[in-house]
């Protein structure tokens, strides 16, 4: 066999093992939550006590992310949760939290991506059977999205945020 014949064996054996498909898992390779750590955004004396309006903004969006700290515990599984469930397409962790168990399923379509979050159990006087909390949508290419938490107990809307980079 002449080297040349050696060459074409060698690349084509490279192409064929550096095109195997083990970047796309069919499920997560860790099926361990990490840990998630919301960092509180400390705003400035001045800005808080400022009469620009740009200041004031900037402050109210401030306050609304850190805001988001509080509800962190329910979009986040704890260190170590490993409920982690398929069905069809999409993914499902359970986990428990003072009384309550705590169920994110995310999904993605051929268009969209999202999560949401559903209670179940006792929280103080409260009870939930599968309340739909918190859920979130994103089209695939981040150019819009929405983020929905509800009145607590019902599915009237608490609040939401709309956004789009277009």
């Amino acid at each position: 066999m002449t080297p040349k014949k050696y060459l074409i064996i060698f690349i084509f054996l490279a192409f064929l093992i550096g095109c195997s498909d083990d970047s796309n898992p069919t499920e997560p390779e860790n099926k361990t939550a990490r840990e998630l750590n919301i960092k509180e955004i400390t705003v400035p004396a001045a800005m808080k006590q400022s009469n620009d309006v740009h200041a004031q903004v900037a402050n109210a969006y401030i306050n609304l992310a850190n805001a988001f700290r509080g509800y962190s515990v329910f979009y986040t599984p704890p260190a170590g949760a490993k409920n982690l469930s398929k069905t069809n397409e999409d993914w499902a962790r359970t986990w428990e939290l003072d009384g309550l168990s705590v169920t994110m399923n995310y999904y993605e379509t051929g268009t969209n991506f999202g999560w949401n979050i559903i209670l179940n159990g006792t929280d103080g006087e409260t009870t939930y059977n599968n309340w739909l909390f918190m859920e979130a949508q994103e089209t695939i290419g981040a150019s819009n999205g929405h983020l929905k938490i509800y009145k607590d107990g019902s599915s009237e809307l608490e609040t939401e945020w709309n956004y789009s980079t277009n």
